[in-house]
């Protein structure tokens, strides 16, 4: 293992777990209770989901992973063709997408790590360590990006 690095997602959680909580008692006021069930079953994984967002960088690949990895990704090195910084305009959080593309993986970070891939696509990892996200893959692999 070359790098690894884990960014806390807290803040991620802790807002859709507010977000769940204004619900459930929004639903129990109204005695829905159907409701609170339903949208427990889907915010409440989301926010385990987002609690947390951990990158590798090995000898071969750089792979990630959010929460307890179910939602994983990996890109073998040889098909890394650039990296660089990227700043965030604005805080986002989750797997996010504008072309089905690029894709922009976050748990709520101001800066990425821009990755270019041999296919084409661009894939933007949020992350508050990118500058050392950066620095691994630079020594494992002559990537030839340019910072932003």
């Amino acid at each position: 293992m070359v790098y690894e690095y884990t960014q806390s997602g807290r803040l991620a959680s802790s807002v859709v777990l507010v977000l769940w909580l204004f619900g459930a008692l929004s639903s129990a006021v109204d005695g829905k209770w159907g409701a609170i069930v339903l949208v427990s079953v889907v915010v409440l994984p989301l926010a385990a989901l987002l609690s947390s967002m951990t990158m590798k960088v090995t000898e071969d690949a750089l792979e990630w992973h959010l929460g307890c990895g179910l939602v994983r990704r990996r890109i073998p090195l040889r098909d890394i063709t650039g990296v660089a910084l990227h700043n965030i305009s604005y805080w986002r959080i989750g797997i996010h997408t504008q072309n089905f593309r690029d894709w922009m993986w976050s748990v709520g970070a101001r800066s990425a790590v821009r990755v270019n891939e041999r296919n084409g696509h661009i894939t933007f990892l949020g992350t508050d360590d990118a500058a050392g996200l950066v620095a691994a893959l630079r020594s494992v692999h002559a990537t030839g990006g340019a910072d932003d």
